[in-house]
């Protein structure tokens, strides 16, 4: 409730720096719920004056709604570059919760920006929504059954950007 108060008072006190202030060390759920409850338009204005990589995470957690809303009236390479810094399920996610002409835009926009992952949402969204093949990822560390544990952990960590979360390790 504090942070949508702030959100709502920032443009008159200072604008950019105050909602940055507000926003400032914010989780993403945090600033989505907070998102949630502003009109539209102000939500708009909000979402734009975030830093890509804490906007990708922030439209990560918004509901189908305000993410088509935001799709809609957002510039399509700020879409793009957004679409660009998630996992490609959660791009695809995006993409099919906008309007078909909007999905196809993004995905032409990607093209020119980042074709790999434009690619690879494509293909995820050749897949029925709701199976699993939707939210499977194509992006995995594979390693020769002679590596070591540390090996192994430290390229989990030079490469962690790269990957998409890792839930299992053989």
């Amino acid at each position: 409730e504090s942070l949508r108060g702030a959100l709502r008072l920032a443009p008159a006190e200072g604008g950019a720096q105050a909602i940055s202030a507000a926003l400032d060390h914010q989780h993403p759920a945090d600033i989505a719920q907070a998102l949630r409850s502003l009109a539209l338009s102000e939500a708009l204005a909000v979402f734009s004056w975030l830093p890509t990589p804490q906007a990708a995470e922030v439209l990560d957690e918004l509901d189908s709604g305000l993410t088509r809303y935001l799709i809609e009236n957002l510039p399509p390479a700020r879409i793009a570059a957004l679409l660009d810094r998630l996992p490609p399920d959660d791009a695809a996610e995006v993409v099919s919760e906008a309007s078909p002409k909007s999905s196809d835009r993004l995905l032409v926009d990607l093209d020119t920006h980042a074709p790999v992952e434009a690619e690879a949402i494509r293909d995820l969204l050749s897949y029925a929504e709701g199976t699993a093949g939707r939210i499977m990822s194509t992006r995995f560390a594979a390693f020769p059954p002679e590596a070591t544990s540390d090996e192994v952990i430290s390229s989990f960590r030079i490469h962690a950007a790269q990957l998409d979360a890792v839930s299992n390790v053989y």
